[in-house]
């Protein structure tokens, strides 16, 4: 082999390694750029979570002292109307000259009858006596609240949602006891302030990022108290059961389990579109909640909660009240 050959392979052989270093260098580039980049991902997936989580908490805690100045104003309306020892007439004309807001007034309900009048229309309700007519366990939570209301002071449950007949407006009242002068001696009733379901949904505002966020409540069991938009099937169990379990039995307890035990959970859902979605359940005397998904169906990340894609939505985003019943 002459010298001419000799440096003729060893400059081959120099070029390959070069090719060969260029080629690891740059396999090794697109490795660390993809593991940075999905890094990156992951770590703003993660600030988005816990930014959505806040406001989920925010809101909860804006809900809770709309709720409790509802039942403070009651409880002053009962205060004074027993202060005075109104009758029941008394306490009607009373509460509807003192009512400021058009859109809240009250009920009086007899529990031993489940007769009802409404202080806004002077009008007799049937409204009450149709909760017989609900399903079991519906039933049970409906008059569980009525009687947890009458019997115990110092806390609160809230029902609903139901429309009032009088107006055809859907509802949902916190309420307290009162006893009104009847002849010689007191009959007790319950005093329900009427809360319109959309006063609620009025302050269930998500920030911009969110854009396809809803809320809805729901009771220990899953029934609906208010519903989002998106949210169909009988109740809320049902609605993640049809998309998620096939009604799966074992599933369903399992997880309704989990609802009834913890005060915060995280999990991922899919929706009735068929989107996995993003689920955090926080207790606001009780709540839950659902957003978009950070995980796709093959385990990658596919979208954040800014949205970047406008055509990508993931269904209602649910709020979990639980009763106290």
């Amino acid at each position: 082999m002459t010298i001419q050959n000799k440096k003729d392979n060893r400059s081959s052989v120099l070029k390959l390694l070069l090719l060969i270093t260029n080629v690891v260098l740059i396999v090794y580039t697109i490795i660390f750029a993809f593991s940075y980049s999905k890094s990156i991902k992951e770590e703003k997936e993660k600030a988005n979570i816990e930014t959505f989580k806040m406001t989920i908490e925010s809101m909860k805690d804006v809900s809770n002292r709309y709720l409790n100045s509802e039942r403070s104003a009651l409880r002053e309306w009962g205060d004074y109307i027993e202060s005075q020892n109104f009758t029941f007439d008394q306490t009607v004309d009373y509460i509807h000259r003192s009512t400021t807001h058009t859109d809240r007034y009250a009920h009086l309900v007899d529990l031993e009858t489940l007769d009802a009048w409404s202080t806004n229309t002077f009008q007799s309700l049937d409204v009450y006596h149709s909760f017989q007519d609900l399903e079991d366990n519906t039933r049970a939570i409906y008059l569980g609240n009525l009687w947890t209301m009458y019997q115990i002071d110092e806390n609160y449950a809230v029902l609903g949602k139901y429309t009032d007949d009088s107006t055809g407006v859907e509802v949902v009242s916190v309420g307290v006891r009162v006893d009104l002068k009847e002849g010689d001696h007191k009959k007790p009733y319950l005093l329900l302030r009427i809360i319109p379901v959309k006063s609620l949904q009025e302050i269930w505002n998500f920030p911009a990022i969110y854009t396809n966020a809803e809320v809805s409540l729901v009771t220990v069991a899953g029934g609906y108290v208010i519903e989002s938009p998106s949210m169909e099937g009988n109740d809320f169990l049902d609605y993640i059961s049809t998309y998620n379990f096939d009604h799966n039995e074992e599933k369903e307890n399992q997880l309704k389990e989990k609802l009834f035990n913890n005060e915060v959970l995280s999990f991922h859902y899919k929706n009735a579109k068929n989107e996995k979605c993003y689920w955090y359940y926080s207790v606001f005397e009780y709540w839950l909640t659902h957003s978009p998904s950070v995980i796709s169906d093959s385990g990658g990340i596919s979208r954040s909660f800014s949205f970047p894609d406008p055509g990508y939505t993931c269904g209602s985003r649910l709020r979990w009240y639980r009763t106290r019943s």
